[in-house]
């Protein structure tokens, strides 16, 4: 007996499970719209329409499709800002509009730069979101956030992100002094 049988007999106990034949086809699929019918009927007082109903997951907790679906959609709706939309605004208030000037500090190219603020959801690297950040000469929290928007975050267990940070922290934005010093903590650090 397959899915379909339980279902006929679930629904409608009348009706003998089929096998192969047109006929019997035919009245297994008018059973089943018969079926689905009666559970709208039985769902009407649940707000959630056919096919929504209570789910069970991988882990096999129970959920509410729909509210779960609001959640979803509320947060959506209240995104924050994109990476690129955070760089088109940074690089009109910190570099006045002149987007050469950005990317030549932050050490990218045109065709990066252009992918970037062309693609909302585009994916830069950690590097160059950190020399972004660097350019713009973000406060901490600006570059948390900026970082953040990027997909990225500063580490508290990553040597690198520390010396990134703290040097944002001290306002050492000039990338080449912010390499030196990485590269001087990272020779340390392996002599040790």
């Amino acid at each position: 007996m397959d899915i379909i049988d339980k279902v006929l007999l679930v629904f409608s106990p009348t009706v003998e499970p089929w096998h192969d034949d047109v006929r019997r086809i035919g009245t297994a699929r008018n059973a089943i719209a018969t079926a689905l019918s009666k559970l709208a009927v039985t769902e009407a007082g649940n707000p959630n329409p056919v096919g929504t109903s209570n789910s069970t997951s991988d882990s096999g907790v129970r959920f509410r499709r729909s509210a779960v679906l609001a959640e979803i959609s509320a947060k959506v709706a209240t995104l924050e800002p994109s990476f690129s939309q955070l760089t088109v605004k940074y690089v009109r208030e910190r570099f006045n509009g002149n987007a050469v000037a950005f990317y030549t500090t932050a050490g990218m190219d045109r065709r990066h730069y252009s992918k970037i603020i062309s693609n909302r959801s585009y994916a830069t690297s950690k590097q160059t979101a950190i020399h972004a950040t660097l350019a713009f000469r973000l406060s901490e929290a600006e570059a948390i956030a900026y970082l953040k928007s990027a997909g990225y975050a500063f580490s508290s267990s990553n040597a690198e992100d520390i010396v990134y940070l703290t040097c944002i922290r001290n306002g050492v934005y000039e990338i080449k002094n912010v390499e030196s010093l990485l590269k001087e903590f990272c020779r340390e650090r392996d002599e040790k």
